[in-house]
């Protein structure tokens, strides 16, 4: 992973490590295994499309029109996540963030007690939320289990779901982009003192239809 850009302040420098541990995949995204679009709102049932880690490029990079995740970002804490999280720019999320993951790299390490959320960018294709003539965002879902060894009881996220804000939705493409972020309870975000890390286990996309 790329390392933060932004100065260190002697005595400030905190190591998170985020990783993710290998969880086993449920559907690969782009494997073929895709299930027909059903359109009757009465039958359609959460079920998750990808449930796993990092630990290859395949999996973080689900293919052309294909449903899996991009990124996870320790972005920097927005008081407006409607609007900072509509960003449609990976580039620009990488540059406002702490840390961030890719494919094969997902050890970081970033400045201490400053203010964060997470957020995991995700791509859905139209056989998992396309209704006729249109994606509708609100059959996507992520979740994600992260724990770290600098937090009180009850600031973990076990199998969280995050609030989705779509970054590009256009029904001409066959995938919609949407931004997944949490920022803990009270909104303020999360922090890690010196030293302090922490460990995402697992995310699941997650579609109804």
């Amino acid at each position: 992973m790329r390392k933060n850009k932004g100065e260190k302040k002697a005595g400030k420098r905190n190591i998170a490590i985020i990783m993710l541990v290998v969880a086993g995949m449920v559907w690969a995204a782009g494997s073929g295994m895709l299930p027909q679009i059903t359109q009757n709102p009465e039958t359609q049932q959460w079920q998750v499309i990808w449930k796993g880690n990092l630990a290859s490029a395949a999996e973080a990079d689900p293919g052309s029109g294909a449903t899996g995740f991009l990124e996870i970002f320790a972005h920097e804490h927005s008081g407006d996540p409607g609007t900072t999280y509509a960003e449609n720019n990976s580039a620009t999320l990488e540059g406002n963030s702490l840390a961030y993951a890719s494919a094969d790299e997902f050890n970081e390490e970033m400045d201490s007690e400053t203010a964060f959320d997470f957020v995991v960018r995700a791509r859905f294709n139209r056989t998992h939320c396309y209704d006729a003539d249109h994606f509708d965002g609100s059959r996507c879902r992520v979740k994600v289990t992260i724990t770290s060894d600098d937090w009180a009881d009850g600031e973990s996220i076990s199998d969280v779901e995050g609030t989705a804000v779509e970054s590009a939705n256009n029904s001409d493409y066959n995938y919609i982009y949407i931004n997944f972020y949490w920022n803990a309870d009270d909104n303020n975000g999360y922090q890690l003192s010196d030293d302090g890390t922490i460990t995402v286990t697992e995310i699941s996309i997650e579609a109804k239809f």
